[in-house]
């Protein structure tokens, strides 16, 4: 027979191992999913890193840069060569003469002899080959397209206009460019002048003036020195360039053997109407066929490979798609992940395009037709194919950033970007104007006289350079000696001295977020895992024995075995002895662990104000209270209950339980005590389940409050919490007001919680503890009081910083007030939301109906959603923190009892921890700063 004392101890000991076993099961729990979390996040990131190695063999397997560019700057320096000396016609019929002509067919060796028969075939860098003749390409504009004015054609009788798709000129024309009306007839006598198409697909080529397709009148200047000569006399004989030239191309490919490579040169002479020339080169190396030999089979399969991958990919992500619906377009990654997929689906095409006219030319070449227009669109496709190629490249590499995201120094540099993402999108709109203006006065005032202005891009482009601290002060000055100066200090002056350094000015203020970043709990033991599961491998940290996990699984599963063993017998206690049904026991014993209570604020603020009614303070900034009673919680309105049913059988249940106790009082006393702590159990089980859902009765006085634009008391903030305690029993804290006044002090939360504050200066403000973060709700947005600050500490003290002794609170951007008297309504409509999930700081309540809604939950009993106008708000500011510093580092249990704010360095204490007497006038200093 078990005795009260043994019973008692049986008790702790069952409390203590069934605490020990639950808080290993929760940390174990917590252990296996942070390593399944390590273990997918290092196979994330290494079957990404392969996948981008991938991509990067490949991109740099098309663009060959190493071998590309080397092979570029010689084609440059063999063949364009003394371009910019031509500056008219005659010049340039001397340039094709002498250096073009020597280049593609060099008459004489390195040596200064003539070259072997085995050296005629290769250009002047006796590397390169020509793939086919070069070609010379002419665009013209046509006749009477401008007028001269009546008054200046006696000297001037002819004009040209500028060369465009509307003015260029087409057709057939015989040697001296007369038009040719029957073709057939021309083509039977002798060859003349016909304008060829461009090649398709073709991209513009970018001159100094304008931009070209490469159509035009064009003919080859033959596969040697002689016969190139014979042709360049005769087009200078009959003319070929005259008035109605605007651009002339000369174009060649070359292929290089040593590195497989082909290599494009387009050279390019612009005629203006000021009867100047212009000239601009263009060179591009590529490789049309894969490569040979083993390698090139080896980057076929790594392309084959890819494909395969993004296949699969590309069905998990659909997967991810389907199951979320609309909520995927939401995540800015998944856009990105998106538009990666049609990036690399765009990738594949051009591929197949650019392998269908690689073969185009390379057939064309061997069979010695048209060439010219083969090779310029595998150009144009090789091009592009490579840009999107280079930009897909760059696309992986930022998505190496989302798995990386878990590190803490990259997540101090996004919270950078993010805490001055606003300020910094409203500069660049600013900077913009600023720079469109500065700009567009340049580009008129400067224009005729100043390259760096000539034409709108330049402008812009001289603009910048000067903001970041190059300057073209000497170009003004001599273009306009008065102007000039003061245009460029205006500029210095604006831009320069005042937005660059509000620039700075945004970026310096977001840089305190970085130092003073909190780092998710979560995040910090996952990273504490991974460093682990990193320093195991290289043998640096050695990983707990099995054997004593499975100790542990062996002690967590015997104790919970022993639970059991207890619920039984305390079972069997109350049906042998009491003769009770199932359905009157309780679901577990008391001594089984549960949810932490949450404390009867109403109860608590009754025995505080009865209790130590000199407690509190009285200094005239106390919560807004009532002179009438605190709102009474009276029980629904619903019909009598009749005799018979589970609420009047349970109610006769609980008199028959205390008739036995008393009855047993003198009889048994052993067994009495025996079975007290089962019965106990049962009353209390039982009265709890008689509470109905509260509906609030206010007085007169708190309905005139509430109804005619006056601050709320705290009787409502009372009966909001009240209401809210019965709703989400789950929640701690929702103490009344005036508890965090008194000496005691809030209760210590230890998991999610709400609670509404009032600040001693007639503000009401509301606190939470989700998602790991404690956070400030305030429709004002006004300092914190130290009155405030305490209170918070004796809410939160459980999730201080131990290293710094610090509390960090958050303080979100939510919608703020109209006037001075709605605050109480917004904590109440906020500590509605967030009990229910949502995110407050999106969220636009309508401030018309809210205390007409307030008033329909207290007659109803139940605290429903506020209403809230369409649509989301969009966050103004960005989230601050506040940290608040404890100078005592007692223990002070569930409630930290009466705390104080230190006049000298602001730090909170203790009061109870002072060796000395409270100060006369008022002024609390801690033992620090009184030192």
């Amino acid at each position: 027979m078990l005795t009260t004392a043994d019973a008692f101890r049986m008790r702790r000991k069952m409390e203590r191992l069934s605490m020990t076993s639950l808080a290993n099961i929760k940390q174990a729990r917590m252990r296996q999913r942070r390593d399944r979390r390590v273990v997918n996040t290092f196979w994330d990131i290494m079957w990404f890193c392969c996948c981008l190695l991938l991509v990067i063999g490949i991109s740099n397997e098309h663009h060959n840069t190493t071998e590309g560019f080397y092979q570029t700057q010689s084609m440059t320096n063999t063949f364009v060569q003394s371009m910019d000396g031509v500056n008219d016609p005659l010049t340039l019929w001397s340039w094709l003469y002498e250096t073009a002509l020597g280049n593609f067919y060099p008459e004489t060796s390195y040596k200064g002899d003539k070259p072997l028969w085995q050296d005629k075939s290769f250009t002047a860098d006796m590397q390169s080959v020509l793939v086919y003749p070069p070609s010379l390409i002419q665009g013209r504009v046509q006749t009477g397209l401008c007028t001269v004015p009546v008054t200046m054609q006696h000297s001037f009788d002819e004009c040209s206009s500028a060369y465009d798709e509307h003015t260029k000129e087409t057709g057939a024309f015989e040697k001296g460019w007369k038009r040719v009306r029957n073709t057939s007839a021309m083509e039977s006598e002798a060859p003349g002048w016909i304008h060829l198409p461009s090649a398709y697909p073709s991209l513009p080529i970018y001159g100094v003036t304008t931009q070209y397709w490469g159509d035009g009148f064009g003919l080859h200047l033959g596969k040697s020195s002689d016969e190139m000569r014979s042709i360049l006399a005769e087009l200078k004989a009959h003319r070929w360039i005259d008035k109605r030239t605007k651009v002339i191309f000369l174009e060649a490919v070359l292929y290089n053997g040593n590195l497989d490579l082909f290599t494009s040169v387009t050279m390019m002479f612009e005629f203006s109407e000021t009867a100047g020339v212009f000239s601009r080169h263009h060179v591009h190396t590529f490789r049309l066929h894969q490569r040979p030999g083993t390698i090139g089979y080896i980057y076929v399969l790594l392309e084959i490979v890819y494909v395969i991958i993004l296949l699969y990919t590309l069905w998990k992500e659909r997967k991810t798609a389907c199951a979320a619906g609309l909520a995927y377009l939401m995540e800015p990654w998944n856009i990105v992940e998106i538009f990666n997929f049609i990036l690399a689906f765009t990738i594949i095409v051009l591929y197949g395009f650019k392998r269908m006219y690689s073969s185009k030319a390379l057939m064309a070449v061997k069979k010695g037709k048209d060439q010219v227009h083969h090779f310029r669109s595998a150009v144009n496709i090789s091009l592009v194919y490579g840009w999107f190629l280079a930009f897909l490249t760059f696309l992986n590499m930022m998505k190496l950033l989302r798995l990386l995201r878990f590190n803490p120094f990259l997540s101090k540099l996004m919270s950078v970007f993010r805490g001055m993402a606003g300020e910094f999108c409203s500069f660049i709109l600013h900077f913009f104007l600023w720079l469109s203006a500065f700009g567009v006065y340049a580009y008129l005032m400067f224009g005729l006289t100043v390259t760096e202005y000539s034409t709108i891009s330049k402008s812009y482009s001289t603009l910048f350079q000067m903001s970041l601290g190059h300057f073209y002060y000497y170009q003004l000055k001599e273009a306009a000696p008065i102007l000039g100066p003061i245009y460029f200090f205006a500029f210095i002056s604006l831009i320069f001295l005042v937005l660059m350094n509000i620039a700075m000015a945004i970026i310096n203020r977001a840089l305190p977020d970085v130092r003073n970043h909190v780092m998710p709990e979560e995040d910090w033991y996952f990273v504490q895992g991974l460093w682990e599961r990193f320093t195991a491998f290289f043998g640096l940290w050695k990983v707990p024995a099995t054997d004593e996990h499975s100790m542990d699984s062996l002690h967590d599963r015997l104790t919970e075995l022993e639970i059991e063993v207890q619920k039984l017998w305390l079972k069997r206690l109350l049906l042998f002895n009491l003769k009770m049904k199932d359905t009157d026991l309780p679901a577990e014993p008391e001594f089984v662990p549960t949810v932490k209570d949450i404390p009867d604020a109403a109860a608590v603020e009754h025995h505080e104000r009865a209790a130590s009614p000199n407690n509190c303070t009285d200094n005239g900034s106390q919560a807004i209270g009532s002179e009438n009673k605190a709102p009474e919680v009276v029980a629904s309105r619903s019909p009598p209950k009749v005799e018979g049913t589970q609420e009047n059988h349970q109610t006769n249940q609980v008199v028959k339980i205390k008739s036995i106790i008393f009855k047993l009082e003198n009889s048994d006393k052993k067994s009495t005590e025996r079975v007290r702590f089962a019965l106990n159990v049962l009353v209390r089980h039982t009265e709890e389940r008689k509470v109905e859902w509260p509906s609030v009765k206010m007085s007169a006085r708190n309905k005139v409050a509430l109804t005619y634009l006056q601050m709320l008391t705290d009787d409502h903030i009372q009966a909001a919490q009240m209401l809210l305690r019965r709703q989400y029993p789950a929640l701690q804290g929702l103490e009344g007001p005036a508890v965090g006044l008194c000496d005691d002090g809030f209760v210590k939360m230890t998991g999610k919680g709400l609670q509404i504050h009032h600040n001693n200066h007639q503000h009401w403000v509301l606190s939470s503890y989700t998602d790991g973060k404690v956070c400030l709700y305030d429709s004002l947005s006004v300092p914190m009081t130290p009155s405030l600050q305490i209170q918070l500490y004796q809410s939160y003290a459980a999730f201080v910083d131990q290293t710094r002794n610090t509390l960090t609170v958050f303080l979100p951007d939510v919608q703020h007030q109209k006037n001075v008297l709605d605050c109480g309504l917004f904590a109440i409509a906020w500590a509605v939301d967030i009990a229910e999930g949502h995110d407050v700081s999106r969220v636009v309540y309508d401030n018309r109906k809210m205390r007409s809604h307030l008033k329909t939950c207290f007659k109803q009993g139940n605290l429903t959603p506020f209403p809230r106008l369409t649509g989301f708000r969009k966050k103004e500011g960005r989230t601050k923190v506040q940290r608040i510093t404890l100078v005592c580092h007692c223990e002070q249990g569930e409630r930290l009892g009466r705390m104080q704010r230190c006049e000298a360095c602001g730090r909170i204490f203790h009061v109870s921890c002072l060796p000395v007497s409270p100060p006369r006038d008022g002024t609390w200093v801690c033992g620090d700063c009184a030192v």
